[in-house]
């Protein structure tokens, strides 16, 4: 494993900049996941860091030795892509110890860490397939044994589920953490996905337009958010906002974010600081989310339980606790209560 330090790293092609200033610092053994929207730079970034992209600006420190310069094979790096670009014509043996292979590596050293990698990976029954042979995880877990053989000192993750459909998807993040808890290798991941950054990170990276918005542990940044950003960022369904006049009269004019969970749905004749319309209750097996138009225009979204007996078109009440509102400012940034 290694820890890893980036200082006013800058990239831009030609005059048009993409990362503006990235300072980061990751540790030994440490699970950092990247999150932003499309275009935000995380991939771009995690390229820099490969050697597959130059730095314009700044500063790349692996183990506290430079390595803007140095060449990507020896960066002590593995990276593992979306497409899992395995060879089609190999056997998931012979895929696996190829780069192995081709750097020279005893023999004897080679079928030791294929052997290693696939008991980990649970691949050692497969070891003599085809690709085509294999599911879409069985096949990412190939791509990730790749890439385990070389013992890198980082691994670098660029959305590696995303072509697995959600039930593989899940499994294979309980693989993920799995792996990382037996490998203790440090760990960059860049996803789209909320469930994998919440359930995988030790620490999440929010980025926005080649910036870095917050750094911080999973619930950290989920409860206590720096700006309105990361906050709709984070979480599923989005946080609810409205004006905090419409909900606490007489309060600071400023904006409120609420969460489904801090919403109570309740019938209307039960009262609330909130009253509207349930447009639509969105079952989803032991929960509910109520969709509710309110008598102010807002539409909010509400977590309920799935026996729930209210019914679309009903007038219902919402009610909350201010003190776990949370606040942001015209700027967009986070207010204390």
């Amino acid at each position: 494993m290694a820890s890893l330090s980036l200082r006013g790293l800058r990239k831009h092609y030609g005059s048009t900049p993409v990362l503006h200033g990235i300072d980061l610092d990751v540790a030994h053994g440490e699970f950092v996941v990247f999150v932003g929207p499309s275009g935000c730079g995380k991939s771009t970034l995690l390229r820099c860091i490969a050697g597959l992209e130059s730095i314009s600006e700044g500063e790349l420190r692996i183990d506290d030795r430079r390595m803007n310069e140095v060449d990507p094979a020896a960066r002590g790096l593995a990276m593992v892509f979306q497409s899992y670009a395995l060879y089609p014509h190999m056997t998931v043996a012979q895929n696996m110890s190829f780069g192995l292979k081709l750097a020279g590596t005893p023999r004897a050293e080679v079928e030791r860490a294929v052997a290693e990698a696939a008991e980990a990976l649970q691949l050692t029954p497969l070891l003599q397939r085809l690709p085509a042979q294999l599911s879409g995880g069985q096949r990412q877990r190939v791509a990730i044994g790749r890439a385990i053989v070389r013992r890198p000192g980082i691994f670098l993750f660029d959305e590696p589920l995303s072509n697995l459909d959600a039930a593989l998807r899940g499994q294979m993040r309980v693989e993920m953490a799995r792996l990382h808890a037996q490998l203790g290798s440090t760990v960059l991941y860049v996803t789209h996905d909320q469930a994998e950054a919440m359930t995988l990170a030790d620490r999440i990276v929010v980025f926005n337009k080649g910036r870095i918005e917050q750094v911080g542990a999973p619930l950290t940044l989920y409860r206590q958010p720096a700006n309105r950003f990361v906050a709709e960022f984070l979480g599923s369904p989005r946080i609810n906002l409205l004006p905090s006049r419409q909900a606490l009269p007489g309060a600071a004019s400023h904006e409120l974010g609420l969460r489904p969970e801090q919403l109570r749905l309740r019938p209307s004749a039960e009262g609330g600081r909130l009253a509207g319309e349930l447009q639509l209750l969105e079952h989803l097996g032991d929960v509910a989310y109520a969709h509710v138009r309110t008598d102010d225009g807002a539409l909010l979204v509400a977590r309920a339980p799935a026996d729930t007996p209210l019914r679309g078109g009903e007038r219902v009440a919402l009610d909350f606790d201010p003190e776990q509102a949370l606040h942001f400012d015209a700027q967009g940034r986070r207010l204390e209560p």
